[in-house]
């Protein structure tokens, strides 16, 4: 199970928390600038690496230096999604299975997740998720379907080890667990 989850409504520039310490879960709103960075110590690299910021990335190498080697086996960037104002990046360390890009989006390119771990419980959540639809590639793409069905307690119905970080761009919403 994840070890915790923190849901952030960027919407406003004041900063206000409420904490409800049994779920580990934090509501807060923040300022102008938002920055997710998953990585560890250089060089080890046994996992993807992700970042989101409200910072226009004008050049991509540069500021994936230190990220890519993490994931080198694909960068997937979406610059502006939907003129929401945030710029993904993500690093893909392919170990297994299909080779899936992200930043995962949802049919409706409202919501984008970012992903590093692994669901072990994906194949349930596919026969909830998409009963009649096509069969998940990747347990990661789960994440945005979670989300429309289970808004920010989604990731409680997620058995495995992981970080998410989840953007709803119309409710002006991150999810992070």
């Amino acid at each position: 199970q994840s070890s915790g989850k923190y849901m952030m409504d960027v919407e406003s520039d004041r900063r206000a928390v409420e904490g409800r310490h049994a779920g580990h879960m934090t509501r807060a709103v923040i300022g102008t600038l938002l920055l997710f960075l998953v990585t560890t110590p250089w060089p080890s690299a046994n996992a993807c690496s992700f970042l989101a910021t409200t910072q226009r990335i004008t050049n991509l190498e540069y500021v994936n230096y230190f990220l890519q080697f993490r994931g080198p086996d694909y960068t997937g960037f979406l610059p502006n999604h939907a003129g929401a104002g945030f710029d993904f990046v993500h690093n893909l360390l392919h170990q297994t299975g299909a080779m899936t890009k992200q930043p995962f989006v949802s049919a409706d390119g409202q919501t984008v997740a970012l992903f590093n771990g692994e669901i072990y419980n994906y194949k349930d959540l596919e026969a909830t998720l998409r009963p009649n639809g096509p069969p998940y590639t990747s347990d990661g793409q789960c994440v945005p379907e979670a989300y429309a069905r289970w808004g920010d307690a989604f990731p409680d119905r997620l058995d495995g080890e992981f970080a998410i970080a989840l953007f709803d761009l119309a409710k002006g919403v991150i999810v992070v667990s």
